[in-house]
């Protein structure tokens, strides 16, 4: 099952990352269906966020191991440890970045997103890059995976800014894992550096 799961998200990140023109169609429905449901997130909504989910549903984050959810009470529990957890204490959702690309014609969209999550006085608390796989279910877009791609902390980027970031270093930082490695995803961190934020 691990091998499956693993093998979906390796051809879906790599149609992602491999298409030439990554604009969709559907583009700015995704983009608008993903800030609803992040102001779900943001408000710790449980039955808001459901809403916008297949099921089957997976989870993959970090090297975890994929959560399989198949029932709304799989689901509920999930999301009511998450909610009671540490992970859940961030005050809201800033998206740096979105890229939507249609892996399937009129099926299936990956959104590639870049997000900080902030406290309640707009510190940055973390910045994360998760894959949120959609799929056309009875007319409706819903997501039935999400992914990591990558992490960082707020501990992560005031050493970067410390250190006062030179390209050598920075492309360092990406090789180990560190940052993303896209080219947007590096000018957005960039000018993250250069504002001082």
């Amino acid at each position: 099952m691990k091998k499956i799961i693993f093998t979906i998200i390796l051809v879906a990140a790599q149609a992602v990352f491999s298409q030439q023109d990554t604009t969709s169609k559907y583009q700015d429905l995704i983009i608008g269906l993903w800030n609803d449901y992040i102001t779900q997130v943001d408000d710790k909504n449980i039955e808001g966020m459901f809403n916008y989910f297949k099921l089957p549903l997976v989870l993959h984050f970090n090297a975890d191991v994929a959560h399989n959810i198949k029932t709304r009470e799989e689901f509920e529990e999930i999301f009511n440890t998450w909610k009671n957890s540490s992970k859940a204490d961030f005050h809201r959702t800033k998206r740096e970045t979105i890229n939507v690309s249609e892996v399937f014609k009129d099926f299936l969209c990956i959104a590639d997103v870049v997000y900080k999550r902030l406290d309640s006085n707009g510190q940055v608390i973390k910045l994360e890059r998760a894959l949120y796989h959609y799929v056309i279910v009875e007319g409706e877009w819903k997501i039935y995976m999400i992914s990591n791609v990558d992490s960082g902390s707020q501990a992560d980027t005031k050493a970067a800014q410390q250190a006062r970031i030179d390209e050598r270093t920075l492309d360092r930082a990406y090789r180990r894992g560190i940052l993303g490695s896209s080219v947007e995803h590096k000018r957005v961190f960039n000018e993250k550096i250069a504002d001082g934020e």
